[in-house]
């Protein structure tokens, strides 16, 4: 076994608010921020994932919100809650519960309204997702 060093115990202690000082002040965990809250580098982090830019081609075709578990997803449940926290404290999108579920859905107007064409270019911009024979799934 080793002890831990005096650093490591430093940063295990220090408060959140330390560690995601970045944030503007009024912004929740769960950013429901109005569009002028919305950072483009949080944005474009949140859409640097495969897994990410599928839940929001998904989230873009469908009318409306959705709930997360009514999405096909590739992988296991815990990760595919990680994603979609990186989604909803990003800005990209908004959760709200519903009965027992939660319901996602996708900040289309605010992010055109921060982020002129953001969306559309990154829509236009990934390939279409595939179902398990390799062709396109129609959305």
């Amino acid at each position: 076994m080793y002890a831990a060093s005096s650093d490591t115990r430093k940063r295990a202690s220090l408060p959140i608010s330390s560690v995601v000082a970045y944030r503007p002040a009024g912004i929740s965990a769960r950013n429901s921020g109005s569009s002028g809250q919305l950072l483009v580098e949080d944005v474009l982090a949140a859409l640097g994932h495969p897994v990410r830019i599928g839940i929001l081609r998904e989230l873009a075709a469908s009318e409306g919100e959705r709930t997360c578990g009514s999405l096909p997803m590739s992988v296991t449940k815990a990760t595919a809650t990680f994603h979609w926290r990186v989604l909803c404290e990003s800005g990209v999108t908004r959760e709200h519960k519903v009965g027992r579920y939660r319901a996602v859905e996708l900040r289309r107007e605010d992010l055109d309204a921060r982020f002129p064409g953001l969306l559309a270019a990154v829509l236009a911009a990934t390939p279409p997702t595939l179902d398990a024979e390799g062709t396109e799934e129609t959305t």
